[in-house]
Formats: C-alpha cells, structure tokens, sequence
C-alpha cells in the first residue's frame, strides 16, 4: 500500500524524445517490399530511465495509424513508405511497413534489410514519443501510455571512427560483408559509400594492428627488463 501512495499518476505532456532498439527484424518479405520489426520492448528501462509496459501504445496505435510516419533516420523528407500495421505483443510494439520502391532511398534501404539478414545481421529502430501518462517508482518512469509521432529506420547509429576501441576480427567481418553488397541492388551511389566505409575501415584495422604490435612490443622489453632485473637480484 506504501508504494502506491507513494507513485503517483501525472497526465501531462513532456518534450518527445527518439528511442533507439536493437531487435531482430520479425520478417521482410523480398516479393511485396514489406517489413515487419519490432521498434519497442516492454518492462526493460531504457537510457531514460524509462520503461514501456504492456498496452502502453495501443491508444496511439489505433488513433494514428493512417498518420504514422516511417522515415530514414527521423528525417522528416526521407520518408520511407507506408505504416500498414501497428501492434502489440508480450515482447513489444511492433511496426508493419511497406516501402515505396518507386523511390530510389527506398529501394536502397530495403535492399540493407536484405543485405544484413542474408549476413546474420539487423538494422536498428528507433521511435518518436511523447510519454502521457505514467508513474515513476524507484526512479525509473513506467509509461503506461504513449503518443508517437514516427518510427524510423536507422542506418547510422554510429560512425565507427568515433568509437575508442576497435575489434580487428568485427572490422574485418564487417568488410567481407560490404563486399557482398554488389550483389545487391543498391545504387551507385550507396556502394560508393560501401566503397569508402571499405577503405575507413581498413584504415582502422592498419592502425589496430600497429597499435597491437607496439604493446606487445613495449609488453615484451617490459617483461624482458623486469627479467634482468630478478637476474641482478
């Protein structure tokens, strides 16, 4: 009883913010250009110190389908398709989109939703929200209902040279995974981007790899040093 005393209820509107999810893609279907994602989880606190819980979009979904946005990287002009579906489930929200292939963008996101499935891989989403009401416990938000504005696909979560450490192994897969990009119908344009995140990244590998040789070095003369020293004593 002290807990609920405690947790009270609010119903006002606060600044909306954009949450990034890491998921599986649930299905993309090559003949219709669909795909399904989901683009929340319930009851894990994000970097917000807020959590979904369980019914917490289904207002919003019934009251804004046909007004949902799907957008590239929460850019308002690259619209990506259609939202046909918004759902719940036990896991989360889920998103049901239909890109418009007319649209070269288009066509090249899709074409990363193939590209990094045949490789084992997902593409990241991210939603737009605005929590409406809610309760806060032990410092952490529980939503139980939110507007949304957007969900988005991301395709640049982060750049890797922003990054302080580097895996030589990750790097060197993430390369013979762009050099199977020509096998996809990307545009010139996209793989020469491919082409230059190639070339960034073997950049970063050489000096990894430097990096790594002059500690084993310097570990090396230390260990030799230290050797020498226990011989004198």
């Amino acid at each position: 009883m002290q807990k609920i005393m405690e947790a009270k209820i609010y119903n006002i509107e606060k600044i909306d913010r954009c949450k990034a999810y890491d998921a599986p893609v649930i299905d993309v279907s090559k003949e219709k250009g669909i795909v399904r994602a989901y683009i929340n989880k319930f009851n894990v606190p994000d970097t917000y110190n807020e959590m979904s819980l369980n019914g917490s979009f289904q207002k919003t979904f019934r009251e804004r389908l046909k007004k949902m946005w799907w957008l590239l990287n929460h850019e308002w002009e690259n619209s990506l398709g259609v939202t046909l579906s918004l759902e719940e489930d036990q896991i989360g929200a889920i998103a049901t989109g239909k890109f418009n292939l007319e649209k070269q963008i288009s066509k090249d996101v899709f074409s990363d939703y193939l590209f990094f499935a045949d490789n084992g891989r997902t593409l990241q989403h991210s939603i737009r929200v605005i929590p409406i009401k809610y309760i806060i416990e032990n410092d952490i938000m529980k939503v139980s209902e939110w507007k949304m504005s957007e969900w988005s696909t991301l395709t640049r979560p982060g750049a890797i040279e922003d990054t302080p450490m580097i895996s030589i192994k990750e790097a060197k897969e993430e390369i013979d995974m762009l050099k199977k990009s020509d096998q996809y119908p990307f545009s010139d344009e996209k793989l020469k981007e491919f082409e230059e995140k190639i070339s960034r990244l073997e950049s970063l590998i050489i000096k990894a790899e430097e990096i790594t040789l002059k500690h084993e070095s310097t570990r090396k003369i230390n260990e030799t040093i230290k050797f020498i020293n226990e011989l004198t004593f």
